[in-house]
Order: C-alpha cells, then structure tokens, then sequence
C-alpha cells in the first residue's frame, strides 16, 4: 500500500481493517493486480489507499500502485465526460433532450432512426445494436486505397457512416438495451455543437473549471505526429492484445476508440481517483443545489430514475441492478454511477453525500477475469457499513 491517506472516524474505525483486507483480498484472488480505492462524503475525501501492482508480470522491479496511478476508464467516459457536456449544453440552451438526433447528423434518420432523441441516446433506448467492430472495418480500409485512415478525423466520417447506414436491432423507447454507438454519437453532437473535439470541449467545460490536471484523452494522432510517450510508470496498462500485438499500456483499450483515434464520447478517458473525485463531489454539491458549476434542476433530471422501476439507466448514468450486479449493494434509493469494462468503477449516492471510486486494470492481462463484478458490491457494502 502507497500513499495512503485516512480521515477523520475511519482513523479509529475496526471496519478499516475489514476495507483494507478486503481490497487485499481482490489482489489475492487475482480480480485484479492492484487498485485505488477512493471514498468522498460531503465533498471531503475521507479514505484514499492504493493496493498491488500495475500488472501481473512476476518480477521483482513491478511498479507498485499509488494513489495517483493513472487508469483507463473506458465506459465511464461516457457519464463523466459525454453526460456531464450535454447536462452543460442544457443548461445554456444549445440542445434539448426531446431533440432528434437526426436534427445534428445528417443522413442518420433512414432506416428507422428518425424517431430517436438525445434522451434514448441518454437512457439506451434508441433500438441501436450494442456494439459494432468499426476498427475492424478501419483496419480494413486502412490497408487499401485509403491508408492513412487510422487515428484521423476520417476515421470518425468512417464511424459516422456507419451508423447512418445502420438499420435498427428494435424500436426507439421500447426497450432498454446499452450501446456503445450512443455515446459516441452523443460525443458527435457535443463537437457539432461545440465546434471542437470532445477533447477540447472538456478540457475548457470541465477540467479546468474543476482543476482535474491529471485527466484527459491519450491522443494516438498527437503521439506520432510529436513522437512522445506517455509516462507509462504512473498509467496502469490493460491487456495483451492480440490483434495489436503487445500489452497495451499507455494508450486506450477500446479497439474502436484506439481506430477513431484514443478520443471518443463512449471511451478514452484517463484519470486518477482524486481528479474523478472533484467531478463527482461537484455533481453532488449541484444536486445539492450548491454548485455554480450545475444547477440542481438539471443534475437531479439526469440522476432521477425512470418511471419503470426495472430500469437500468438515468439519463447518462447506470443505477444499481441485476445487469450490473449494483442491485446486491445496500445502497439508498438515489444512486446512480457507472463501470467501464477495464475494471473501474464510480457510484454516488447524494442523500449521504458519498461518492465512491474504484480503480483497476482487471483485464491485465486478459479480458477473461471477470471476477470484477461480484467484487465491487461486495467492497462498496463494506464502506457502506462503515458510514453509517
């Protein structure tokens, strides 16, 4: 353990312990090499410890985890970064949730797409397919006519394209079903909008505003053009891919975010559990009603269930349930938070003011280990225990 930092009751607490074996406890059952586990209440950080090693390699010079190691977060990009970009373009009028997509792409309502609004995108009832191999597709073109594709703006054309030729796996607003592709046109629309990369767009709306200097996109175009590479002591790698022949470390998972370039609006973000804690604590404050950052008319919209009680998603944000195993947390009744298929994951809860973060490489070195999902809700009672 590194860089530890413990506060205020947790410091007498005999359910410290029970946390600390706990998380040591996933390391020994290998559901991951090593993680940060990060509790806010009322926006104070209030346990932050780092557990095991960047990876699964067996020799003596691994690179033990700290509290400000680096991960990819794959799927939390889209709440944390996409989410919270639409919640700010509500709010100053640019968009509206009733919205058709079809109103920011063009081409996108044939084949039965006219009917879908951001708020599908938002809440995964928009009938798309769940996942699409565009990098395959990229690949593909990419070693004919027209080499050069990979990581350029013409990938995203490519991936834009695509979608709007797709034909829908069932109706808008019928069924709820999560998709990677509405996340991504969700970052489309933010850059229409915006006129900027998502990248871009968050740097000036959110980082900044937050002071969240350790988070961003790793862009794979800027890396070779500059011939710089990220510091790879301080990012936790992924996994051993086979189709790009390396463990990939320091660069993004996601094939299809890796094709479009490292940046896009379902994955790409890199962060340590401090700087996510700063979003997360704004976002309770702003449900609160104590934020400049967010009114609390908006964020409570976003964070407020649907009338289905059976739903997995708010608008943006997953709630507990059997899909994501969350329903097995002892959480209250307003909770949303997100996990990314790398093995991180946020929850907040605002009636107790609590955010929660976890942060691990599961995948390193293989996708395989799904040991994750039993884990974090087991975890998260623990410090559920202890706060009350």
């Amino acid at each position: 353990m590194q860089n530890a930092e413990v506060f205020s009751q947790f410091t007498t607490s005999s359910f410290l312990d029970e946390i600390d074996s706990t998380m040591l406890m996933g390391i020994d059952e290998n559901v991951f090499p090593g993680a940060c586990l990060l509790v806010g209440q009322n926006g104070k950080v209030i346990y932050n410890k780092a557990f095991g090693f960047l990876s699964n390699e067996a020799n003596s010079s691994r690179t033990k985890v700290t509290t400000g190691t680096v991960y990819d977060l794959a799927g939390i990009t889209g709440s944390l970064v996409t989410t919270t970009l639409i919640m700010l373009l509500v709010e100053k009028g640019r968009l509206k949730l009733e919205d058709k997509v079809s109103r920011y792409l063009q081409s996108f309502s044939v084949h039965g797409k006219s009917p879908i609004t951001i708020k599908h995108l938002l809440n995964q009832t928009s009938g798309l397919v769940a996942w699409h191999p565009f990098y395959e597709e990229i690949l593909k073109a990419d070693t004919g006519a027209r080499k050069g594709i990979i990581a350029n703006r013409v990938s995203k054309e490519f991936v834009i394209n695509s979608i709007n030729r797709m034909v829908l796996k069932q109706k808008p607003g019928k069924k709820e079903e999560y998709s990677d592709l509405n996340f991504m046109i969700l970052g489309f629309i933010i850059e229409i909008l915006t006129g900027m990369s998502i990248e871009r767009a968050a740097q000036k709306m959110i980082f900044n505003p937050l002071g969240m200097r350790d988070t961003g996109f790793i862009d794979l175009s800027m890396l070779k053009r500059r011939g710089v590479l990220p510091i790879q002591d301080i990012i936790a790698p992924t996994e051993k891919c086979s189709w790009r022949n390396k463990v990939i470390h320091g660069e993004v998972h996601d094939d299809n975010t890796w094709a479009m370039g490292g940046i896009a609006g379902h994955s790409g973000l890199f962060s340590n559990a401090s700087d996510i804690h700063k979003i997360l604590s704004e976002l309770l404050r702003a449900y609160a009603g104590n934020s400049t950052f967010l009114r609390a008319a908006t964020v409570r919209r976003f964070f407020e269930k649907s009338s289905n009680g059976e739903t997995c998603w708010s608008l943006g944000w997953e709630n507990p349930s059997e899909w994501n195993a969350m329903n097995q947390a002892a959480f209250s009744d307003c909770v949303v938070g997100r996990s990314g298929f790398t093995g991180c994951s946020v929850w907040l809860e605002p009636t107790r003011g609590l955010d929660f973060i976890l942060l691990s490489n599961r995948v390193n070195p293989t996708r395989a280990n799904k040991k994750i999902k039993d884990f974090i809700p087991q975890i998260v009672n623990t410090v559920l225990r202890l706060v009350d």
